[in-house]
């Protein structure tokens, strides 16, 4: 019977082996769970998200230089960067030997660094990054595959950070800039209280995309309903609520309103009014005027554009239609609305008028060809050669042509009206407001590399990353800082592509 036995198991492990590999049966219990707690902010001047040079995972391009994985880097006063350390807080056993050797160089990666205000910054599109890529060869079945899959799926995803102690907290809703429109337009679908307290966010599942941002919210809803959401910071947490049932469709509002006392009002292009909100989400009809009736039932026709944003507690829309009433005549041009209430119904006046034929692509008709930023005394939109200027505190409205030595291109310039040019010794400043250029000397004797012969330049939110072959075919990366010309020397040598994927200023 022994020797029976030991044929059978014999004749196993021969078996295994012709399969080329034996798995152990167990690699032992992941954690239940895993929650991201903070990130390490000591001397942080600025966040960006970089190629990580030490890595092991390198993909080679076309021109023959390496690709690396991206990470998100700490950058102190100096210019000099750490890789960003994480902490994380698991629940249950953990003694899997698979996963222990993933946490070792676990760290998060965003898509984006979006800030929302001085202390709070969204973090978008998070993924999980780590150096033992080849993981899923190594472990044994499903049940280990699926439970170490839901982990790392778990720290996924759009992440806000408070800057005051880089607390992290999952956040319901995401934002990725892919058109180049400015970070402080978001009065069309995300508002603060004044206290900073709460978040209110009016989103529509369908409408992912919106004024050149990719938008959602991570709860379920009706993909034709338009609901209002309310975070509120908790300390330890963000606490979130939205209605119960849609009362508003999604293709029939165009912004929304959030009042002195915290009431929330979108509004709706359709019918004689809308549903209003507290900030318990509790919904009571108001009426519109029969101007505001007016005003509001033609804005959906693609050829009627509109922007709801917010100046001095006051809500205002900006509307560009060929067919405005003026004078009794019908005129193509741009105007201005200021929405209020008026003895408990929604009123509108206009504020400014400009007749022409100026086009900015904004609503969901006419996405990513525009830049629009708020300004201190109105709105600025930009378009390719041309800027239109409306200002409510002096009561003007104007557009004019970008000075033909500037570049043309709206994209290029962020939300101050500021674009950037490097040439070999200087980077160029356009202001489109001083409508002036300076130069600012570039400082290469701060760093010792011989100089570059060949080199890539690219430019984000500040900060030009370079990276060139110098005369003895050395690869070298450098960041250039736009306003003072210093150099700082990183640690990439074989990168050819932009090394600054996302870069934001915290002091």
């Amino acid at each position: 019977m022994k020797i029976k036995s030991l044929l059978a198991y014999a004749a196993i492990a021969i078996a295994l082996q012709g399969c080329g590999k034996v798995y152990p049966l167990f690699h032992g219990s992941a954690p239940s769970s895993i929650k991201v707690e903070k990130v390490d902010l000591t001397n942080a001047s600025a966040l960006a998200v970089m190629p990580y040079s030490d890595g092991e995972s390198t993909i080679q391009t076309k021109a023959g230089g390496e690709e690396y994985d991206d990470r998100l880097f700490i950058l102190d006063k100096d210019g000099k960067t750490t890789l960003a350390s994480f902490s994380f807080k698991e629940d249950g056993a953990s003694n899997n030997k698979i996963w222990k050797m993933i946490r070792e160089t676990l760290t998060l990666v965003p898509y984006q660094i979006v800030p929302l205000t001085k202390d709070l910054i969204l973090l978008s599109s998070v993924h999980p990054v780590y150096e033992y890529t080849e993981w899923r060869n190594d472990a044994w079945g499903f049940e280990e595959t699926d439970a170490i899959d839901r982990l790392l799926q778990s720290i996924s995803g759009p992440y806000l950070l408070r800057t005051s102690d880089g607390a992290l907290f999952k956040s319901p809703f995401e934002l990725c800039d892919y058109s180049g429109i400015s970070f402080n337009s978001f009065d069309s679908f995300l508002k603060f209280t004044p206290d900073k307290k709460h978040i209110v966010v009016c989103y529509s599942p369908d409408a992912q995309k919106y004024l050149g941002w990719e938008f959602g919210c991570l709860i379920d809803g009706p993909d034709d309903s338009y609901m209002p959401v309310v975070i509120t910071d908790k300390g330890n947490s963000f606490e979130l609520k939205y209605p119960s049932e849609p009362l508003l469709d999604t293709f029939r509002v165009c912004g929304f309103m959030l009042t002195k006392d915290n009431t929330i009002i979108p509004l709706s292009t359709q019918g004689q009014g809308t549903w209003s909100f507290d900030l318990g989400l509790k919904p009571l009809f108001i009426d519109y005027t029969q101007e505001l009736i007016n005003l509001l039932s033609d804005i959906l026709p693609h050829e009627a554009q509109s922007y709801v944003f917010d100046l001095k507690s006051d809500t205002y829309i900006i509307l560009r239609k060929r067919n405005f009433e003026i004078g009794g005549q019908e005129k193509p041009g741009v105007a201005v609305y200021r929405i209020f209430l008026n003895d408990g119904k929604l009123d509108c006046s206009l504020e400014l008028f400009l007749e022409s034929d100026y086009q900015f692509g904004v609503g969901y008709f006419v996405i990513g060809s525009t830049k629009i930023t708020r300004t201190e005394t109105g709105i600025t939109i930009l378009t390719n050669g041309k800027k239109l200027v409306a200002d409510l505190i002096n009561k003007t409205i104007f557009e004019e042509q970008f000075p033909s030595d500037f570049p043309q291109d709206w994209r290029l310039y962020d939300e101050n009206g500021i674009a950037y040019e490097m040439t070999d010794n200087s980077i160029i400043k356009y202001n489109l407001n001083s409508k002036k250029k300076t130069q600012t000397p570039i400082h290469w004797e701060q760093v010792d590399f011989g100089g570059f012969v060949t080199y890539n330049a690219y430019y984000s939110n500040g900060v030009f990353s370079v990276s060139g072959k110098t005369r003895t075919a050395q690869s070298v990366t450098v960041l250039i800082d736009v306003e003072t010309g210093d150099v700082t020397l990183t640690g990439l040598s074989e990168y050819s592509g932009s090394v600054i994927k996302s870069y934001y200023r915290l002091n």
